[in-house]
């Protein structure tokens, strides 16, 4: 094993003759950091994710510590599995982009094949506890939910003014009426207001003149 340790991907074919003998190999080391940053700067504190080989052993993990544990490599037993036990035996069949939910975990599988040989290297999963998950959408009903109170507040004032604008007029207009229906000439009728109660006032004030003239006439 090299030191100090660089992680490395190796990929080796055998070399035959015409004879279909083998006659040597050819091994190519691929540097595995230049894939592995692709997967970190995807990484967010918030989230566990992580690459790992067919076993579950980690490429990439936040703690570099646990990286490459399996048996080929550093042999330290650390990986996938013994961080999330309840996830054993859940990816291997996945072929695609995947999501399911694991003892209160969001978690996303991605498959990662070589594209010549369709052989897969390894899975990028996505671990997320529901309550990061699912947290913007809380933020948005309690975002709804204040907006909401806010409206029902605003509409209850504003009723209240608008039932107190058409409404005062009406039950003094109709309180001056009353009092002239009963003979009372002498007092005039004032009800303030810029509308049609206004204008009704008005009229019923002229009446009361009207009548009031009618009555000295009589006498």
């Amino acid at each position: 094993m090299e030191k100090p340790i660089r992680p490395t991907i190796r990929y080796a074919t055998p070399v035959v003759d015409k004879h279909g003998e083998v006659r040597g190999i050819v091994i190519v080391n691929v540097l595995a950091a230049h894939f592995i940053r692709l997967v970190a700067d995807q990484s967010v504190p918030e989230e566990s994710l992580v690459f790992t080989d067919g076993e579950g052993h980690y490429y990439f993990h936040a703690d570099e510590k646990t990286t490459w544990g399996g048996k080929a490599d550093l042999n330290t037993g650390e990986g996938l599995y013994k961080d999330f036990p309840e996830l054993a035996g859940k990816l291997d069949a996945a072929s695609r982009l995947t999501s399911f939910d694991s003892a209160d975990r969001l978690v996303t599988t991605l498959p990662v094949v070589l594209a010549n040989e369709g052989r897969r290297l390894g899975t990028i999963i996505n671990v997320a506890e529901h309550g990061v998950v699912f947290a913007p959408v809380r933020q948005f009903v309690w975002a709804f939910v204040a907006l909401a109170l806010v409206a029902l507040v605003l509409t209850g004032a504003f009723s209240v003014w608008l039932s107190g604008t058409i409404s005062r007029p009406v039950v003094k207009l109709t309180e001056e009426v009353e009092r002239l229906s009963r003979g009372d000439l002498d007092s005039p009728i004032d009800v303030r207001s810029s509308d049609e109660i206004g204008e009704l006032s008005h009229a019923i004030e002229r009446l009361r003149k009207s009548l009031q003239i009618l009555m000295k006439r009589a006498k």
